[in-house]
């Protein structure tokens, strides 16, 4: 609809990512180590009736500043957009979702953050000429495995097939 929107992970941002390397590298293991040590916390919290936390959030705000250095990498990143002349600037690499106007003199470009699949379950979708978030929610597809692995299922994919496989992935 000549919008323009530029799509990047938006790691080339992250001082982290460039200036100390072995830092980043171990981050990414100790992220996926919390990943699974979520998983099993999760499962406890649910079978007690608690809320569902993620540790590996809670510990990226305070490694990475928290809001402050969130900010000024939006910021970064807006800016940029804003002097290329993008109407859009989709980024996913602080895994925090966000949709929201960033403006200076020269124009504004609305900034989104994919949030991630793994804990906020959230993606991007383009649609009646804007971006929107969506949430997936696990119980809007209950499939039998026979139906998941049905030839119908795998020419086209659906979240309860991406659900089958995740759980047999990351949770065995």
């Amino acid at each position: 609809d000549g919008k323009r929107s530029w799509i990047f992970h938006g790691d080339v941002f992250d001082g982290y990512m460039h200036r100390l390397k072995w830092l980043a590298r171990l981050g990414a293991q100790g992220y996926g180590m919390l990943a699974i040590l979520n998983k099993a916390v999760e499962q406890t919290l649910r079978f007690f009736g608690k809320p569902r936390v993620s540790i590996s959030k809670k510990l990226h705000n305070r490694i990475n500043g928290g809001k402050k250095e969130i900010s000024r990498f939006e910021e970064t990143v807006g800016q940029l957009a804003i002097s290329k002349g993008y109407d859009y600037a989709i980024c996913g690499h602080t895994h925090l979702v966000e949709k929201k106007v960033i403006s200076n003199e020269k124009g504004k470009v609305t900034y989104l953050n994919s949030g991630d699949w793994v804990e906020s379950m959230t993606a991007l979708e383009y649609y009646e000429g804007d971006w929107h978030v969506k949430y997936w929610e696990p119980s809007t597809e209950t499939l039998r495995d026979e139906e998941l692995m049905s030839e119908e299922h795998f020419s086209k994919p659906s979240k309860a097939l991406f659900m089958k496989v995740f759980r047999e992935v990351v949770m065995s």
